[in-house]
């Protein structure tokens, strides 16, 4: 399934996308962190084909860019008015991972200097960094490579920056799941398992839009 990242651009006043699957937009209004797991209903084409998708919003509205949950709920309105899109919300329960602080953690985790930064998780080929990023968004990172919903469990509130070494060259590149488990062992992070009841979203019918 297309994931997050076909939402690319959230901006103070609207949402924009150059090439989104209706699977990756119904990701993103719904706040999925798992879709393998947590949505069903899918067809073919609403995980292959693309779609420019641009939104505006209305005078006074908050910056969508500092207020997902309303980006969501724009979103929302949008999947249910120009792609007819019809969902049913239950609960399973599921294998999650919960976030936890392992012996003598946390380490290597500074106060951000700049909260506003975007809240990204960076590599630059020596090692992994962030400017500005708080544990719900470090459980976001490793459910996307886990495919399974990560709970934020360390108990820790702040927004932090940090850069650790997690390989050392091109040659000796690590998988994507070998270079977070030492990311997390770096951070003073452990992932253990445990089952939650989870939200699922079951996708009734969908149609392609028309054009505009």
């Amino acid at each position: 399934m297309s994931g997050f990242s076909d939402v690319r651009d959230v901006t103070p006043a609207g949402l924009r996308t150059g090439a989104a699957t209706l699977a990756g937009l119904i990701q993103f209004a719904y706040n999925i962190d798992n879709p393998d797991a947590q949505v069903s209903g899918l067809t073919d084409w609403m995980n292959s084909e693309r779609w420019a998708v641009e939104t505006r919003t209305a005078p006074n509205t908050p910056d969508l860019a500092k207020n997902l949950p309303i980006a969501r709920e724009m979103t929302r309105r949008l999947l249910a008015d120009r792609f007819q899109l019809r969902v049913q919300l239950s609960t399973r329960t599921l294998p999650i991972y919960e976030l936890r602080l392992a012996n003598k953690g946390p380490r290597q985790l500074s106060p951000a200097t700049d909260t506003a930064a975007p809240h990204m998780l960076y590599s630059d080929g020596t090692g992994s960094f962030a400017e500005a990023m708080n544990m719900a968004d470090m459980a976001r990172v490793f459910s996307s490579v886990t495919h399974r919903v990560v709970v934020d469990e360390t108990g820790l509130n702040g927004t932090y920056q940090f850069k650790v070494k997690t390989y050392s060259d091109a040659a000796n590149r690590q998988t994507l799941s070998q270079t977070m488990l030492q990311l997390a062992d770096a951070l003073g992070l452990k992932l253990v398992s445990a089952r939650a009841p989870e939200p699922i979203l079951v996708v009734l019918s969908a149609s392609r839009p028309q054009p505009n």
